[in-house]
């Protein structure tokens, strides 16, 4: 593992080429790189029924759209 500065800044576009290079899992947040940390079970089941729910409510709308793989999305 390499270690990293304290902050890491870069434009989204340098962030996706760079992510899928990395071994951890990052997040990238108003121009800040920032490693995430591993999920617990408790958190991937609330994933997993809130992505049943979205599922289910726009089932009409986004037919098999949602699902819990890591997608990279913005907001």
């Amino acid at each position: 593992m390499v270690a990293l500065p304290d902050r890491i800044l870069m434009s989204a576009e340098e962030y996706l080429v760079w992510e899928p290079t990395q071994e951890e899992r990052y997040d990238y947040w108003d121009g800040e790189v920032v490693m995430m940390s591993g999920a617990i079970c408790n958190h991937n089941r609330v994933c997993l029924n809130f992505f049943k729910l979205l599922d289910n409510a726009l089932a009409d709308v986004y037919d098999g759209l949602f699902g819990v793989a890591p997608v990279k999305c913005t907001l």
